[in-house]
């Protein structure tokens, strides 16, 4: 999405008078303003500029009599509900850092509702707060934050369906935010050199924008820009290193930035290619990279939080995305990111080392889960949002695990057996969607919640029944998860439901109908896009044919989903 800079956000600037706070400016405005110190225009039952921000209005206090002195407290809370979890999180730079009052709300906005909806994880938390402490030093930041929580706004006022003044005030919010997100550039730009925290935080911040609004291609910008700057930090230490001594290492807070950029550079990986080059007789296959941490193997019997539960799936997690993404030709990998099988890999022998690195990646899973157990059950008694949060972990653990029982698979009838765990992740993935307030309005989320199982899950269970859910459930619960959107990646799951169910024999899709390869084209202008999918022509023939078909669905995005998959649900 391209912004033309020379826009200005509106300025407010706050006058330093010395006014008595014991003399607010109007005795009988809302209780709201009140506590916030705005002028209120007294509107009733509930006033205009609390409307306007989309926050509940307290009303207005009941007339005491002359002498009392007792204060009336609001009866409920300002803007939407506070999460419990690390309130440290909401305490932001002062009032006195933001140029405008619009500014200072939408800050708020973001604070208390659009950060837990973007970063929804439980290990997303130390993120969160990262962000909100930097705004106090960083302009851009500082902007990029304000425009996130205007985003926030615009989404709540399209869905307000019967509050007039809220869908009136659509367009402004949308329009603020463009201009906050212009002021963020230009700042980032002015800023010149920054030290890596500050820089990542920058992309980050861009990048939660443009994905947002479905500027994918400037999303995938700043995650290369990202993951660039850490291998040229990392290359720096290692050039400037002094003999003898250590690696200076990342700090904590630039660790959890490294993990994140880890996760996100998946998704600009290009698929591999259509037929891997096999390896000549006297070529000796590249080393083996199996990053598995020494606390990978320390899992307890019990976690005894969702923090220690959420750090240990980390590792996990890490070791398994270097395992799946390293593209050796000795993996009889697949062809494309959906998993599909490349032909002729059906009888290739895969070297005992990958074996024992998959077994041992899948006996830590197994440790996971064992530990995690209690804890999930602990859960249903817990805060809604720690709920959520264990719901998450073992979706997203379970996902995991089909991960790396895909990156191994040589025949599409090999993902038959794991039609329970497939079950599991679609019963986990309703029941996140169900728990969330306001599920059916558009969300944008910076990480992967349910769709990248729900992909891999509508792509590899063959089941009917399964695959209907899996596609209703992208469909009812439209939302954009980093470069994934919902709304796309059910109708393409339609689309290859029924061209492999065109074949289907009691219930079941046989192995030779089953989808081999797909690509899609996107077509801005029209606002559609086109499927194609390579299928054998019967099962006594080796030869394949290319289906068709066009979706009318408008996706903002150059770049097919192919593309931006990732290897793994993480």
């Amino acid at each position: 999405m391209k912004v033309a800079l020379s826009l200005e956000a509106e300025k407010s600037p706050r006058k330093n008078t010395n006014t008595r706070r014991s003399a607010p400016k109007a005795k009988s405005g809302c209780l709201t303003c009140k506590i916030r110190r705005v002028k209120c225009d007294e509107q009733k039952p509930s006033c205009l500029r609390c409307l306007k921000f989309g926050i509940q209005c307290d009303g207005y206090a009941t007339p005491k009599a002359k002498g009392s002195r007792s204060i009336t407290r609001p009866s409920s809370i300002l803007l939407p509900k506070v999460h419990p979890l690390n309130s440290s999180i909401l305490r932001g730079p002062p009032s006195s850092r933001f140029e405008s009052e619009a500014q200072f709300r939408y800050f708020e906005v973001f604070s208390r509702s659009t950060a837990y909806e973007i970063f929804p994880n439980v290990e997303m938390a130390r993120l969160r707060l990262m962000f909100l402490q930097i705004c106090e030093s960083q302009k851009a930041v500082r902007h990029g934050v304000a425009a996130l929580g205007a985003l926030t706004m615009t989404s709540r006022a399209i869905q307000s369906q019967g509050n007039h003044t809220l869908r009136n005030s659509t367009s402004n919010h949308y329009h603020r935010a463009v201009r906050e997100y212009a002021q963020a550039i230009k700042y980032a730009q002015l800023d010149g050199q920054k030290d890596l925290r500050t820089a990542l935080i920058t992309s980050l911040v861009i990048l939660s924008f443009e994905g947002w609004v479905g500027n994918h291609e400037a999303a995938f910008q700043q995650i290369r820009i990202g993951a660039s700057l850490l291998r040229e930090w990392k290359e720096r230490q290692r050039w400037t290193a002094v003999p003898g001594y250590a690696i200076q290492a990342l700090d904590e807070e630039e660790e959890v930035l490294s993990h994140v950029f880890t996760r996100l550079s998946i998704q600009s990986r290009s698929p591999p290619s259509d037929r891997p080059q096999p390896l000549s007789p006297s070529s000796s296959p590249p080393p083996l990279r199996i990053d598995v941490p020494k606390g990978l193997m320390r899992i307890p019997e019990v976690f005894g939080s969702l923090n220690e539960a959420g750090k240990s799936y980390s590792a996990i997690v890490r070791s398994a995305v270097v395992f799946v993404s390293q593209d050796l030709p000795r993996i009889a990998r697949s062809s494309s990111l959906t998993g599909t099988y490349t032909a002729g890999a059906v009888d290739a022998v895969i070297p005992p080392e990958i074996i024992r690195a998959k077994a041992a990646l899948a006996e830590s899973i197994q440790r996971w889960m064992a530990a995690f157990s209690p804890l999930k059950i602990a859960a249903n008694y817990m805060s809604l949002n720690d709920r959520k949060a264990s719901i998450t972990l073992e979706l997203q653990m379970k996902a995991t695990f089909m991960g790396t029982v895909k990156s191994l698979a040589q025949d599409e009838l090999v993902f038959d057996g794991y039609h329970q765990v497939y079950g599991d992740i679609v019963n986990l993935c309703e029941e996140l969607l169900k728990c969330s307030e306001d599920s059916t309005v558009p969300k944008f989320s910076f990480d992967s919640a349910v769709i990248i199982p729900l992909w891999f899950t509508g792509h590899k269970c063959r089941s009917p029944v399964l695959r209907r859910r899996v596609i209703s459930l992208l469909l009812k619960y439209p939302r954009r998860e980093g470069v994934w959107d919902s709304i796309f990646a059910g109708l393409v799951i339609d689309c290859l439901r029924g061209f492999e169910e065109q074949y289907i024999e009691d219930g079941r899709v046989p192995g030779w109908a089953r989808i081999r390869e797909t690509k899609y084209e996107i077509d801005l202008v029209k606002r559609t896009v086109e499927v194609r999918c390579e299928q054998r022509t019967s099962p006594t023939s080796q030869g394949t044919v290319m289906r068709r078909k066009t979706l009318g669905c408008y996706i903002h995005t150059g770049i097919p989903l192919e593309q931006i998959g990732a290897v793994i649900a993480r």
